[in-house]
C-alpha cells in the first residue's frame, strides 16, 4: 500500500492541471515532405538521425521546423507542427513558461525542463526538454530538443517501490533485534545478580575453583550484556535518541574500573594488562554507564586480538594537542589493523579481515558515544615506534572537580578524609554535626556525602533518609565511613539504598575505590 502511494505522488510532481491537445483534427498518416530542416543534405540527415526529436521555435515558443523524431513522439505531420506553439505540446504550459524560459537563457547557455508531454490522441508521456538559444537568422531562435523519458521513469517509479519496501524490511528487522535484545535484558539480569550474591558469598563459601567458573561465567554475561546495550544503543543512534545522563566522573577511576572488569580474560590468555594513570586528578562531565562500555569496548578489542601471551598497556594523561582535554591510550601488541581498513572500523558492522567475531558495532558505537561527549577518537596500526599491534586513543573535555562533603565530628578525622580527597583533585567542603551536614546537603548540592553515621544534633541514617525523601537531593550519592557495628536497622537502610560502607580506620585505596565507584555507578551497569 506505501508503494503504491509513492509511485501515485511520484507521478503527481509534473503533471498538468489541465491537458492541452493540439487543435488539429487531421490523423498523421506518416508522410514527408520535401522540405526538411536545412538546405544542406550532410546537415539534414545529421539531425533527420538524432535519436531526441528537434524543435526550432522563435522567441515566443512559434515552431519553425523539426525533426522527423517530433512526427513520431506527438503522432502529429510535420505539415500539422509548424507556425503551431510548442506549448500546446508541453501539458499544463502557458506563456509564463516562455517568459521564464527567455529571462533564465538571458544569463545561460541552456536550461532543462522535465513535463509530460501531449500527442495528438490526448495522451502523454513523460519528456526531458531541453531548451538553448542558436543563431540561424537575423534573430535569435530557441532549440528544444525532446527525449522521451518513460522507461527511466517506470525504472524510477521501480525503484522508489523497492526502497520503500527495503525500507519497511529493514525497520521489521531492526524491531526484531530490539525486542531479542529487550526479552534477553530479564534473564541476564538474573543471571548476573545471582553469580555476583554467589561471589559475595551470600550462599555460603565457595571452592577456589568453583569462584574460578563463576567469574569466566560473570565475565561472558557482562560482554553480552554490552552486545545487548549495543544494539540497544544502535537503534536509539538511528533514531536520534539517545539520551546521555552526564555526571561528574573521575576518568581514571573509570577507565581502571573498565580494565579490572576485564581481567578475568586477560588472565585467560596469560596476558599483561597494565593501566597507568599518572595522575587522578583528571574529571569528565560524562555518562558513566556509557563511558565505561567505551572503555570496556575498546580494552576488550585489544585483548580479542591480542595473541596469547600478549600486552594490553592503558594509559591516562593530559593531552599535548588539545588544551582542556584528557587522553586515554589502549595500546597492545596484537594483530593489528591493515592500512586498508583504518578508514572503515568506525562503520556500523564492519569487521576486519578473517575475524569475525563479534557484532561490527563496538568501535562504531563507542565512536558516536564519544562524539555526544564532545570529544574525539584515534585509531592508529602499528603504534609510532612500535613494529605491530594497534593504539586506540580517545580524549574528552576535562570538567572542573566534583565537590564532596565531608560530614565528620571528628577533626582529626576529618582532616584525614578532607587531605585524601583532595590529593585526587576532589573539591572538599566539610560539616561538624549533623545538622549543619543536612544544611550544607540542602544548599550546597554537593555531588557526593561522605558520611558517619554517628554525629551529635543529628545521626547519619536521619540524614540518610531525608536525602533520599526529597527530590533535590534524592540522587546525590552517598559514602558511609562507621566506627562502631552497624546494627541490623542501619543495616537495612544502607543495603535498601546501595550506600557502600567502610570501617574505621579504613585503607585509603579502598576508600578512594568507594569513592570513585559512586560517581562511575557500578549498579548502572545493569540499568
Amino acid at each position: 500500500m506505501k508503494a503504491d502511494s509513492a509511485k501515485t505522488k511520484r507521478l503527481q510532481v509534473r503533471p498538468a492541471t489541465t491537458v492541452i491537445a493540439p487543435p488539429s483534427d487531421a490523423a498523421y498518416d506518416g508522410s514527408r515532405p520535401e522540405s526538411t530542416i536545412a538546405g544542406d543534405a550532410q546537415y539534414t540527415n545529421l539531425l533527420e538521425g538524432l535519436f531526441d526529436g528537434l524543435v526550432i521555435a522563435n522567441r515566443e515558443g512559434v515552431i519553425s521546423r523539426c525533426n522527423r523524431r517530433v512526427e513520431e513522439l506527438f503522432q502529429v505531420s510535420r505539415g500539422d507542427l509548424v507556425t503551431r506553439p510548442i506549448l500546446e505540446f508541453i501539458s499544463g504550459a502557458d506563456r509564463l513558461l516562455m517568459e521564464r524560459v527567455n529571462d533564465q537563457l538571458a544569463t545561460r547557455q541552456n536550461m532543462v525542463i522535465e513535463a509530460d508531454c501531449v500527442r495528438r490522441d490526448g495522451s502523454v508521456f513523460p519528456a526531458e526538454i531541453g531548451v538553448g538559444r542558436i543563431d540561424l537568422s537575423e534573430n535569435d531562435q530557441l532549440c528544444f530538443t525532446i527525449r522521451d523519458i518513460t522507461v527511466r521513469r517506470q525504472a524510477l517509479v521501480a525503484l522508489e517501490d523497492a526502497y520503500e519496501q527495503l525500507k519497511e524490511h529493514d525497520k521489521a528487522k531492526s524491531q526484531f533485534v530490539y525486542n531479542v535484545s529487550h526479552e534477553l535484558r530479564t534473564p541476564l539480569t538474573s543471571m548476573l545478580y545471582a553469580i555476583t550474591n554467589v561471589l559475595k558469598g551470600v550462599a555460603g563459601d565457595i571452592s577456589d575453583r568453583v569462584r574460578t567458573h563463576l567469574e569466566l561465567l560473570d565475565g561472558d554475561c557482562r560482554r553480552l550484556w554490552g552486545s545487548v546495550n549495543d544494539i540497544l544503543d544502535l537503534r536509539r543512534i538511528e533514531d536520534n535518541s539517545l539520551v546521555l545522563s552526564k555526571t561528574h566522573i573521575p576518568l581514571a577511576g573509570l577507565v581502571s574500573n573498565g580494565a579490572a572488569s576485564l581481567q578475568v580474560q586477560v588472565d585467560a590468555k596469560t596476558q599483561t594488562l597494565t593501566v597507568e594513570t599518572g595522575r587522578d586528578a583528571w574529571f569528565a562531565d560524562c555518562d558513566p554507564t556509557k563511558m565505561e562500555r567505551v572503555v570496556v569496548n575498546i580494552i576488550g578489542n585489544a585483548v580479542k586480538y591480542t595473541l596469547d601471551g600478549g600486552s594490553i598497556d592503558v594509559r591516562v594523561k593530559d593531552d599535548p594537542t588539545r588544551e582542556g582535554f584528557a587522553r586515554v591510550e589502549v595500546q597492545d601488541n596484537g594483530l593489528g589493523i591493515p592500512p586498508e581498513s583504518i578508514d572503515h572500523v568506525t562503520e556500523m558492522y564492519y569487521r576486519v579481515g578473517e575475524h569475525v567475531s563479534g557484532s561490527g558495532l563496538g568501535l562504531p558505537i563507542s565512536k558516536e558515544i564519544i562524539d555526544l561527549h564532545g570529544g574525539y577518537l584515534e585509531i592508529v596500526s602499528p603504534p609510532p615506534n612500535a613494529e605491530g599491534g594497534t593504539l586506540v586513543a580517545f580524549g574528552l573535555p576535562i570538567s572542573s572537580p566534583p565537590t564532596v562533603l565531608v560530614v565528620e565530628d571528628d577533626a582529626t578525622t576529618q582532616a584525614t578524609i578532607v587531605a585524601q580527597l583532595e590529593q585526587h583533585g576532589y573539591c572538599v567542603i566539610t560539616a561538624s554535626d549533623g545538622e549543619e551536614g543536612l544544611e550544607k546537603v540542602i544548599f550546597n548540592k554537593p555531588d557526593l556525602v561522605v558520611l558517619d553515621l554517628v554525629l551529635p544534633k543529628l545521626d547519619g541514617c536521619s540524614i540518610i533518609l531525608k536525602m533520599k525523601t526529597e527530590q533535590a537531593t534524592s540522587k546525590i550519592p552517598i559514602v558511609v565511613l562507621s566506627a562502631g557495628h552497624v546494627d541490623q536497622a542501619k543495616f537495612e537502610i544502607l543495603n535498601n539504598f546501595e550506600i557502600p560502607a567502610l570501617s574505621k580506620p579504613w585503607v585509603a585505596a579502598e576508600f578512594l575505590q568507594r569513592v570513585n565507584g559512586a560517581f562511575i555507578g557500578r549498579a548502572a551497569f545493569f540499568q
